[in-house]
């Protein structure tokens, strides 16, 4: 928490959001953002919802099924 105390206040967006692939790796999905918290997906799982508590915005990112190996 003490490197973060002034990324709010100062308005540097150094949050990041992650995603967990079935293999165990962890890709940056988005950079640069500003405090992301309160992750959700919709209710059909299509698109993941995040809010940016210094960005004040909520947004939504598409989800993208995997493609199958061979194509």
């Amino acid at each position: 928490m003490d490197h973060y105390v002034g990324a709010l206040p100062e308005r540097r967006g150094s949050g990041r959001l992650l995603r967990r692939d079935p293999d165990g790796s962890v890709p940056v999905v988005l950079d640069r953002l500003h405090f992301p918290n309160g992750i959700t997906l919709t209710g059909d799982e299509s698109t993941v919802l995040f809010a940016e508590t210094g960005g004040y915005c909520l947004t939504g990112l598409p989800v993208r099924a995997p493609t199958p190996r061979g194509r």
